[in-house]
């Protein structure tokens, strides 16, 4: 698997505080099934500088334990709109960005940032907001997602791990075709590590091999082609029948 959204870069934000534990996380997305990893640190003015150099720092090891390792960043959803009109940093050499709302609603600008970043010919990945929305801004997200706005839901939130509310608004993206991505958000091997395999299982078992071979390994593949995820959408009413049957 490709593991899109990763703090694993060590004593750059509030991932692993060294690399001995950088190397720890690289061995347990091994044994979690994942082979590409991009390192995803939160952006602030100090932590882009050094975001090389800690890969180059992690990159041996990553080989080592059969990962392929890249980068990227995860802004804030007032950081980007800052950066815009400066220079973004991608996933890998993509045309996509990962973006924190860091709200519980989605702002009425959302729409004109997302087709700001498109005539600077970046894409947008919401990250986690099931752990923000609730299930009245699934209309939201179901129109931001029209406008070429994508998504991706954390691991845990899928195998109920950050709570009750997250996990049914995780399952209801999904069942709404508006899931393009799950990622592992991993910060650590404490509280917030991998959990890839499991929820890959959780939504086999739910909705499908067809929609969790979609999720969890063709669309992370089509973004490193720098290509828009495929949607799960044709699937919609099969789905919604599943989850609330």
């Amino acid at each position: 698997m490709i593991d899109i959204h990763c703090h694993i870069l060590h004593d750059i934000d509030d991932g692993p505080p060294s690399l001995e534990k950088a190397i720890e996380m690289l061995r347990a997305a091994k044994s979690d099934g994942i082979d590409t990893i991009i390192a995803t640190p939160h952006f602030n003015s100090t932590t882009v500088p050094v975001i090389s150099l800690r890969r180059s720092e992690l990159s041996s090891h990553a080989l080592q334990c059969g990962i392929k390792l890249l980068t990227g960043c995860e802004y804030t959803l007032s950081d980007f709109s800052a950066e815009l009109e400066k220079s973004i940093l991608v996933l890998g050499e993509t045309s996509f960005v990962l973006v924190d709302l860091n709200t519980c609603s989605i702002p009425q600008f959302m729409e004109q940032l997302a087709f700001k970043a498109g005539l600077k010919g970046l894409r947008i990945i919401l990250v986690h907001p099931e752990k923000l929305l609730t299930a009245k801004s699934l209309p939201g997200m179901i129109e931001l997602h029209l406008h070429g706005v994508f998504f991706q839901v954390n691991a845990a939130s899928i195998n109920g791990k950050s709570g009750r509310f997250p996990q049914i608004i995780a399952k209801k993206m999904i069942a709404a075709g508006i899931c393009d991505y799950i990622a592992s958000d991993a910060h650590n091997m404490k509280n917030r590590h991998f959990e890839m395999k499991q929820a890959k299982s959780c939504v086999t078992t739910l909705f499908g091999n067809d929609a969790a071979e979609t999720i969890f390994e063709l669309n992370p593949q089509l973004l490193l082609q720098n290509k828009e995820p495929e949607s799960i959408a044709f699937k919609r009413k099969s789905l919604f029948s599943s989850l609330w049957a």
